[in-house]
């Protein structure tokens, strides 16, 4: 499961996460199922603050506990300094471990994710520990891109004779390669003991306000980023970079601001997986 490691920049940068999740919340709130005293749970919780805007207004008044994980310490750090509910209990945990902790089973009535389970090498043991976690009748919801427009960028860095070593293939979601996607995210969910579930897809189309946030953006979710020497930092962000505009997020010659400038977008198909956890 890829890490992001650059907080602040992705806090300032990713509206296209934001406008994406709200978005698909508006669309499907309605289908989760909350409990007064609910225990919820979130993975991939990044800086905290798509979360705090957007999911915390959602939870019951008189929830019993919130505890919001992220793989990333770095993000995990950055999201306790700058969060402001003090009953959210924010620490690390991977998804995707071969044993849930025991304190962790059966425990949560919700568990979420907003826009992570795409960049999860691992679907089938996610899944798995989701059900582990939920109690019965228990309810996951997550919102996701299907595939990313950058799945080639990154398998090509992968390969390139010197930017390989470093592992980019985290950063390609987990079916890519796959004709449809879809299937294996729900063979997945099936295979983890869920039998109770809806899987939809929207088209979604996202205009970056300027060359900025987009380049911003496009950096602050890289989780490699982390790994380059400093010295060489600036020499992979103008290959990465090369590499985007020659073959993904291209301009569109028709789309204009306000200046007249040519307009950065990106089309995503978002994913909303919802499952119940039936009685055991």
């Amino acid at each position: 499961m890829a890490a992001f490691v650059l907080p602040e920049l992705y806090k300032e940068s990713s509206d296209i996460t934001y406008v994406g999740a709200q978005y698909m919340l508006e669309k499907y709130k309605n289908l989760i199922k909350w409990k007064e005293d609910a225990s919820i749970f979130e993975f991939g919780v990044g800086d905290g603050s798509h979360s705090r805007q957007l999911l915390w207004p959602l939870f019951p008044r008189k929830y019993k506990e919130f505890i919001a994980t992220d793989l990333s310490k770095t993000m995990v750090d950055f999201a306790k300094n700058n969060q402001s509910a003090s009953r959210a209990k924010i620490c690390n945990f991977d998804i995707t471990c071969e044993n849930v902790p025991y304190d962790y089973r059966s425990r949560f009535d919700n568990i979420f994710s907003i826009f992570t389970m795409m960049l999860v090498r691992n679907p089938e043991q996610a899944f798995k520990n989701i059900h582990t976690m939920l109690k019965s009748n228990g309810q996951t919801f997550n919102i996701f891109p299907l595939t990313l427009p950058t799945d080639d960028i990154y398998m090509k860095l992968s390969h390139h004779a010197k930017w390989g070593k470093y592992d980019h293939k985290v950063m390609v979601t987990p079916y890519s390669s796959q004709s449809h996607p879809q299937e294996c995210y729900e063979k997945a969910l099936r295979d983890a003991g869920f039998r109770n579930y809806h899987y939809m897809i929207q088209n979604f189309c996202y205009m970056f306000k300027n060359e900025k946030e987009w380049k911003d953006f496009m950096f602050s979710v890289n989780a490699v980023a982390g790994n380059i020497p400093a010295e060489e930092i600036e020499e992979y962000k103008e290959y990465f970079f090369e590499l985007i505009d020659k073959e993904v997020l291209l301009e569109d010659n028709k789309t204009f601001d306000s200046e007249g400038r040519k307009c950065r977008f990106v089309k995503l198909r978002l994913s909303l997986l919802e499952a119940i956890k039936t009685r055991d």
